[in-house]
């Protein structure tokens, strides 16, 4: 169906909290981004994967860090080519509190090594799964390893803190992947209209604005919207509670049309609308709870996150 990769340019700016809340949300996205079939979040960082160790399953245990990509990757190598991708997927693959389907990754880059030489063969795999995937790949390193998957992909989304240092490297690894008027990226031809860039910062305004300047260093890609710098939200959402209401889930929903959008330029199966999602997942905190700024109170000068409408529902998240 669609394989969404996300991916930060340097640091932390929350990939994993936001493929967590994306991928939950994914089956009732506007338009049908979640049609196909129940979304799978797949973490793929080869740094060294969160998803084993922020999660549980619906009676509380850990995930089996055996069962997942190690496993998965093993079983391409001894078999081939899958002939039924979805099949061996969901075999490899373990349901966390709330149902969310998730494909445990590696646990450090010494594994990732093992793992490396099979990124062709994993992409195609998940491809041909017939169902959505939100690959969580990390930070994009300097080496390229990781290509075949994002070549694979419908859309590379690139999270980054809207601070001078977080827009300063985004430039340069959207540059990496699309190219420039001599280079074709490490993406191929036409890679521009399947990278979004996703900021994270409770000012909107900084979308635009960030867009006119990459647009104007010449990388005419598209910048989805923001998410919101919600430690509140990333901590209701990671450790037990209803996170649904949150600005962090309503930021993140309110991208899902953009997201949408981009997927549909360069899937090759039509996106149909009406196929329920998954319970939302019951990770582990990613960032612990911090300051926050209190409800309905902005810092002065920045346009808020909409607020929760009727149609908001409730992410529900099992306290482990």
């Amino acid at each position: 169906m669609s394989l969404v990769a996300v991916a930060s340019a340097k640091g932390a700016p929350g990939v994993t909290t936001f493929s967590v809340a994306l991928a939950a949300l994914f089956g009732s996205a506007p338009g049908g981004l979640g049609a196909g079939g129940e979304p799978l979040l797949a973490d793929l960082d080869p740094h060294g994967g969160d998803v084993a160790l922020r999660y549980r399953t619906d009676d509380g245990k850990p995930l089996d860090p055996g069962v997942g990509l190690l496993s998965l990757t093993a079983a391409i190598r001894g078999g081939g080519m899958p002939q039924q991708p979805a099949a061996l997927v969901e075999r490899h693959s373990q349901r966390v509190a709330g149902g969310l389907p998730v494909l445990v990754g590696v646990s450090g880059p010494e594994q990732a090594a093992g793992v490396e030489a099979l990124w062709p063969q994993l992409a195609a795999t998940l491809s041909g799964t017939g169902r959505p995937v939100v690959a969580d790949v990390g930070r994009l390193g300097p080496t390229r390893s990781l290509t075949p998957l994002l070549r694979a992909a419908d859309a590379v989304l690139l999270l980054a803190r809207a601070e001078l240092e977080g827009l300063a490297h985004l430039r340069e690894r959207v540059r990496r992947l699309i190219g420039g008027e001599t280079d074709s990226g490490e993406l191929g031809p036409g890679a521009a209209r399947r990278v979004g860039v996703v900021l994270v910062s409770n000012e909107r305004a900084v979308a635009a604005r960030t867009e006119q300047l990459l647009r104007s260093g010449g990388l005419p890609v598209r910048v989805l919207g923001t998410v919101a710098d919600d430690a509140r939200g990333a901590a209701l959402l990671g450790g037990g509670g209803r996170a649904g209401r949150t600005t962090l889930v309503r930021s993140v929903r309110t991208l899902l049309p953009a997201v949408h959008e981009l997927v549909g330029a360069t899937a090759t199966t039509e996106l149909t609308a009406g196929v329920p999602g998954p319970l939302a997942p019951q990770p582990y905190s990613m960032q612990p709870p911090a300051a926050h700024q209190p409800a309905g109170q902005q810092p002065a000068g920045q346009q808020p996150h909409p607020q929760r409408g009727p149609e908001t529902a409730e992410i529900p998240v099992v306290r482990p």
